[in-house]
């Protein structure tokens, strides 16, 4: 017998529910009525079985009396129990997130009575109320970062390992890839922007524009994985600060320092650029300081294709180009624009146009030119001001037409290209025996045609007879 051949009573006992620790962390009141009027009552019998192992996630339980036990059974047919359930706890909640096959038994212990949430119902109510969409970022993110089970914290090849951010779209958690164990970055939606169509278009969007991308100054994407009713794209992981931090830690950076990182932004750019994508939204905040001085660009979130026209107002206004503001067609000249904002500010520490109000700030980018940054540090190249200066000019018929065309305006000032001009080296290390030899030697083979295609150098060394 299963729990769907009972008929008990159909009163919802709120008192008991709104008592509950999941029902505690729902918004409001509002959202505890909407979830309570989903609950089904259940009894079982000692022995009857709740949860089957590798069936389909269809709903959660709430256990009101009695106790439940999770067993999980091996293939060879043993069977352990592995926790108990009482009064108060829920068994079964991955089943709101996720479809995914059951990862062990359910059993009454002893004569249950339980309150059933059935997920296709609560996904419905989720979909049209927004606090529960977030609830529902708070559930998956808490299971992420407490799940003992591996498993629970597998995203497709990765493992996440910790949380790294809080954005207004998304959570950034540090990862593992679980078979060449390298670090990553794996970017969650929250689930308030993955449930409205267009936002999840957006960071598929988002992912795809990068992941054809493959410039030293642009941040990598690896994949796409999408899992407990949102997405997830797994990056690389960058060691080293965002360019706000940096300017909140030191203060106004060096003139020779902003033309390093104006360059290598400009060679990210152009590369962009020369693939029909305008950024939209470069700020300290999207520039990402290396090691070793390289910068990435990171965000791409509102990119789109040259010509578009901004009618959402999107970007950041303080940053924000005067074609972006009255809605106009967008371009390479718009990044240009964004990026003389940020250099004014790196140089000097201050916006061009300071201030608070979206409006008077709208204003001035759209009747103002920016002041000179010499006045307001002293010793600023000639070549530098007039550079960052002809970026922001309003027309951009004035600005430079290019990225590359605003970088060799600063030529002459430009130091050491050691940054530009690095290469990288990464490592493989294939065992086999004798018997596999011919095996390797073709996988080789294909991968070096492969990788001469994109002008990648392999260089191949045998060691033999190496013990063990």
């Amino acid at each position: 017998m299963t729990p769907s051949d009972t008929t008990p009573s159909t009163d919802i006992d709120r008192s008991f529910l709104f008592s509950l620790k999941f029902f505690k962390l729902l918004p409001d009141n509002e959202a505890r009525e909407a979830v309570a009027s989903l609950m089904e009552p259940v009894s079982l019998a000692a022995g009857q079985q709740l949860i089957r192992q590798g069936d389909k996630g269809d709903a959660v339980y709430l256990i009101e009396e009695g106790n439940c036990e999770i067993v999980v059974e091996k293939e060879d047919g043993r069977r352990f129990t592995v926790a108990t359930r009482g009064p108060g706890e829920m068994v079964g909640e991955m089943a709101l997130i996720t479809d995914e096959p059951r990862q062990a038994h359910v059993l009454a212990a002893d004569p249950v009575r339980a309150w059933k949430l059935a997920s296709t119902p609560f996904t419905e109510l989720v979909r049209n109320n927004r606090d529960l969409q977030e609830f529902l970022t708070e559930l998956v993110a808490s299971r992420l970062e407490q799940a003992d089970h591996t498993a629970d914290r597998t995203i497709g090849r990765y493992r996440i390992e910790h949380k790294l951010g809080n954005g207004a779209w998304a959570i950034v958690y540090q990862g593992r890839h679980l078979g060449l164990q390298k670090k990553v970055a794996i970017k969650m939606l929250k689930h308030q922007m993955a449930m409205v169509p267009e936002f999840h278009e957006r960071f598929i969007h988002e992912a795809t524009i990068i992941g054809n991308m493959q410039h030293r100054n642009i941040i990598n994407v690896f994949d796409v994985e999408e899992r407990f009713n949102t997405i997830f794209i797994i990056m690389e992981y960058l060691e080293g600060t965002p360019l706000d931090v940096v300017l909140k830690q030191e203060g106004p950076l060096d003139a020779q320092r902003v033309v390093d990182i104006f360059r290598q932004v400009c060679a990210g750019l152009a590369y962009a650029h020369e693939r029909g994508i305008v950024h939209q939204d470069i700020k300290p905040d999207n520039l990402y300081l290396l090691p070793g001085g390289r910068i990435k660009i990171l965000d791409f979130g509102l990119a789109c294709p040259f010509g578009s026209e901004n009618f959402e107002m999107e970007g950041t206004i303080e940053y924000m180009s005067p074609e972006q503001i009255d809605s106009y067609p967008v371009d390479a000249r718009t990044d240009i624009y964004c990026l003389g904002i940020t250099a004014f500010e790196l140089l000097t520490g201050k916006k061009p146009f300071p201030g608070s109000d979206i409006g008077k700030l709208m204003e001035m980018h759209l009747n103002q030119e920016i002041p000179d940054p010499a006045e307001f540090i002293d010793n600023v190249p000639p070549e530098l001001s007039a550079c960052i200066r002809r970026c922001c000019r309003r027309n951009h018929l004035e600005r430079y037409q290019s990225a590359r065309e605003a970088s060799q305006a600063l030529d002459s000032l430009a130091g050491d290209d050691r940054v530009e001009q690095g290469r990288n080296l990464s490592s493989l290390f294939l065992l086999y025996n004798d018997e596999q030899k011919a095996a390797v030697t073709s996988l080789l083979e294909e991968f070096s045609e492969r990788a001469r295609a994109q002008g990648i150098e392999l260089r191949l060394a045998d060691f033999e007879n190496l013990p063990g």
